[in-house]
């Protein structure tokens, strides 16, 4: 197929110098053993900045919460951490004496709405918006519950502000916040909120350990993060296919041990919700009342056990993750691709954020490659995740395949994953060396296209080695293999990271990550 194209090439040495520096750069941080999926953490910083908190934690966050009231929106505040590389969710705020749901359908505040989206849309990078937040509460003058509003007006507010923000043409997404329980502890089902599934991007769900607090919650129990997120998280679960978060969440010192709560939150968060895929810690502390409600890290325990999450949530240690934000594969070690291939950044179709990657191969006889690839230092055990989405495939025969990852060690190929057709049907399959040979196992469903998937191949070093295929948290396939004689995992590949004998084919690539312990 010709020469291989080389780009960006950087040295291992780099790779341990920037795992002891802290990256204002967004990563993707990545589940552990138990239902391993991926979860994007970000905060809000409160009267901190964000880069204080990741130079005292030696973390890094892939996106910071606003609040900004309707009436004083500020674009710049926003564009100023975008610039950073931080993803950023606003949440605008409807806070005045007139606000109401009816009031927000009605337009009355369509003039700030449209003044923001034409700065969005003349930035051109994408945005969460989260509004009306809590709306099932009556603490808020826009929630349900509050007095001159009515449940049945919530959807039509939420509505407006959709369409109107999609009239504009600015480039967001939206996030649907509930609070973990309805005010007045009134029994609406979420589902009679529920706006439709074409009008959210994502569900997320507030819910903190209030203990002790104010006078709202008087006689308030300790609360682990699982008692109380399960109850919203079910109810959300049958209503969308859509990514689901934490929108805000943190837990006071009063009544129990905080620093065990957040490291047990962190476990939780991996083990128990494998739909959620973004968590957003609130970091200020307050007092109401004369009650304090002290969310931020205020101890030395308290950052330990925060820094050991990040570590637990990251599979024991992160190595790399990218969503492809940064100017071409520039957090890459480089490209390979054989000429008539083509790989490249694109807006047209992600998963999160701003972009994603594709890859085509141009459909001729033999091997074809085009992929992004990372040299990596792993111990006996490897992650490699990602999301990938196949738009066109060109398998036709049985043996065809595409390998959308592919794991090396030294000069040897150890892991292959992807599409493969076995028995006329294209399913998942999983290989990795065994000695000399391999060994090869498929899914039982078949594959579809134009649809995302979440990926993760665990690797595993020893007599007993081999791999895990997960798809979408699920096990597909495992392969039991003696991997002794390779040692650990050093390159991985990532898009059409090999090709055979198969027609043009075109695959979509996002939020790749990389963990090892």
């Amino acid at each position: 197929m010709g020469q291989k194209v080389e780009t960006g090439k950087k040295s291992l040495f780099l790779l341990s110098v920037l795992l002891l520096s802290v990256s204002i750069i967004p990563i993707i941080i990545v589940g552990g053993d138990n239902g391993s999926h991926q979860v994007a953490v970000g905060i809000y910083p409160g009267d901190k900045s964000i880069w204080e908190y990741e130079a005292d934690l030696s973390v890094g966050f892939n996106h910071i919460l606003q609040f900004q009231g309707i009436r004083q929106l500020d674009y710049t505040r926003i564009a100023v951490f975008l610039d950073m590389g931080y993803n950023v969710i606003l949440n605008v705020e409807f806070r005045d004496d007139f606000a109401s749901l009816y009031n927000v359908t009605t337009g009355m505040y369509d003039a700030y709405l449209v003044d923001l989206c034409n700065s969005i849309k003349a930035d051109g990078r994408t945005i969460w918006i989260r509004t009306l937040h809590e709306f099932n509460g009556d603490w808020y003058n826009w929630g349900v519950l509050y007095p001159g509003n009515r449940k049945e007006d919530f959807v039509p507010a939420w509505r407006h502000v959709v369409q109107l923000f999609r009239d504009q043409g600015a480039p967001v997404k939206f996030q649907l916040n509930y609070n973990t329980r309805n005010g007045k502890d009134d029994p609406t089902p979420f589902s009679a909120f529920w706006p439709g599934d074409d009008w959210v991007d994502m569900t997320v769900i507030t819910n903190y350990n209030r203990a002790g607090t104010d006078k709202w919650h008087p006689d308030t129990a300790w609360r682990e993060f699982k008692d109380s997120f399960t109850y919203p998280y079910n109810q959300i679960i049958p209503l969308t296919t859509k990514p689901i978060g934490v929108a805000e969440t943190s837990s006071t010192s009063h009544g129990g041990d905080k620093a065990q709560w957040i490291i047990n939150t962190f476990n939780s968060i991996v083990s128990d919700f494998p739909r959620v895929s973004q968590v957003t810690w609130f970091m200020r502390n307050k007092v109401v009342d004369g009650k304090s409600w002290d969310w931020d890290l205020n101890t030395p325990e308290d950052k330990d056990s925060f820094r050991r999450g990040m570590d637990l949530v990251a599979g024991g240690g992160s190595l790399f993750g990218d969503s492809f934000n940064s100017n071409y594969f520039s957090e890459w070690d480089g490209v390979y691709k054989t000429p008539g291939e083509w790989c490249g950044r694109t807006s047209a179709r992600v998963h999160e954020w701003n972009y994603s990657a594709k890859f085509t191969s141009n459909g001729s006889p033999g091997y074809e490659w085009a992929y992004c690839y990372r040299n990596i230092l792993s111990g006996g055990w490897l992650s490699a995740r990602c999301y990938v989405y196949v738009s066109k495939s060109g398998i036709g025969a049985n043996s065809e395949r595409m390998a959308f990852i592919i794991l090396r060690a030294g000069s040897s190929n150890v892991l292959f994953a992807g599409w493969r057709m076995t028995g006329g049907q294209v399913k998942w399959y999983l290989s990795t060396r065994d000695g000399t040979g391999y060994r090869t196992v498929y899914s039982q469903s078949a594959t579809s296209l134009n649809r995302w998937y979440g990926m993760t191949v665990e690797w595993i070093l020893g007599a007993s080695g081999g791999a895990v295929l997960k798809i979408d948290g699920v096990e597909a396939c495992r392969t039991v293999s003696d991997t002794t004689s390779f040692g650990g995992v050093t390159q991985a590949r990532f898009g059409l990271a090999e090709v055979y004998n198969c027609n043009p084919s075109t695959m979509y690539v996002d939020c790749c990550a990389l963990s090892s312990r």
